[in-house]
């Protein structure tokens, strides 16, 4: 008698994106955040380029930095939530290392866990003045990094005197 075939091992089936924000190819990673920001969620131009300058600094566009660490892709999340993260986008089919599932990832995370900052978030006004509030904002209450308020300070700066200028005007 031959012997039995053995039964192959599930394979889990590589997310390909259909969002056009994702699938452009001629868009840089930080485009595609604007744009997604811009346009898929309830923040304004202002928060959107505070949201880029702290992603800028904490990752540089690059949703595997730091993978397998700590901290790691683009907000560079702690262990803890990068596993909130993790659980998220198998739950929604992406993959926790791509940049659409971080960035749809965040939306969730502050409309869904940071009621406040996203109500704060929204409230910001559409100004230059408003993009450093929100690089501000961002830093100081999502990010929390070591040194909390120069950051703070460094990326309000940026929003306002880098991607204000780049995106809003």
């Amino acid at each position: 008698t031959p012997a039995p075939t053995a039964t192959p091992a599930p394979t889990q089936t590589a997310y390909v994106s259909t969002d056009p924000i994702f699938t452009n190819t001629s868009t840089s990673n930080e485009q595609k955040i604007y744009q997604y920001l811009t346009s898929e969620t309830e923040y304004n131009e202002a928060v959107a380029c505070g949201i880029l300058a702290n992603i800028k600094q904490e990752s540089n566009f690059n949703p595997t930095s730091g993978k397998g660490k700590s901290y790691q892709g683009l907000c560079q999340w702690s262990t803890t939530r990068f596993a909130i993260l993790e659980k998220w986008c198998a739950q929604n089919g992406f993959d926790p290392y791509s940049l659409e599932g971080q960035i749809k990832f965040l939306k969730y995370d502050l409309s869904a866990r940071y009621t406040l900052y996203h109500k704060a978030l929204k409230a910001i006004e559409n100004t230059s003045e408003g993009a450093y509030e929100a690089g501000y904002y961002f830093c100081y209450h999502y990010e929390r990094p070591a040194s909390l308020e120069s950051s703070s300070v460094a990326r309000g700066n940026k929003a306002r005197d880098v991607y204000w200028p780049k995106y809003a005007n």
